[in-house]
């Protein structure tokens, strides 16, 4: 359902001429690229992969010879091993920026900054709220840690607010700037 949902997508944005508004399409959707290569020029087409995959839309997009970002060397290795021209892929490297840990903070005032008790045991998820990224589970298991302090940093308010009605003793703070996240780690014990 996945697919055919970004091939529904894709088949709208065409129908509707925006394509024909762009320079160039940037997506690491492989699926929405083959699609779009079907419908554009292979030229006006960038595919970030963040996976070492050779799918079928993934052999077709390196067939067509569409530019691709990987995010890691491992990635680029992996391609260039099946045979895709390395003058076709740039190497982008996916990671974290060292200097958002660099500040030193300690859990108390972590805690004090984010308006939670020195003294409970802090469970902690930091990220978005799709399901597939597990926040049902880590919602479900705070009703099975009686002593622990279940907090969550991220989400929209509508996802907020639904989960807020389902799981009221779990903290909900909302999103934080990125640059806090060392500091909202430091927080947690778990």
């Amino acid at each position: 359902s996945f697919v055919l949902g970004e091939l529904w997508f894709v088949t709208q944005v065409f129908l509707g001429g925006e394509l024909k508004e762009y320079d160039l399409i940037y997506t690491r959707h492989e699926w929405i690229v083959w699609a779009l290569s079907l419908l554009m020029s292979p030229k006006k087409i960038v595919w970030e992969s963040h996976e070492a995959k050779y799918s079928l839309p993934a052999r077709q997009i390196f067939k067509k010879g569409i530019r691709t970002v990987v995010i890691s060397k491992g990635i680029y290795d992996f391609y260039t091993d099946k045979g895709v021209s390395p003058k076709k892929m740039l190497i982008a490297d996916d990671a974290i920026d060292e200097s958002f840990f660099a500040e030193q903070i300690d859990k108390v005032s972590s805690r004090h900054n984010l308006g939670l008790s020195q003294d409970d045991q802090v469970v902690m998820y930091i990220g978005g709220l799709a399901q597939w990224k597990g926040i049902d589970t880590f919602l479900k298991a705070s009703g099975h840690v009686p002593n622990a302090t279940f907090v969550v940093i991220g989400g929209i308010d509508t996802e907020i607010d639904a989960f807020q009605k389902k799981y009221p003793d779990v903290k909900f703070l909302g999103q934080k700037p990125y640059k806090h996240l060392a500091s909202n780690q430091k927080a947690a014990d778990v």
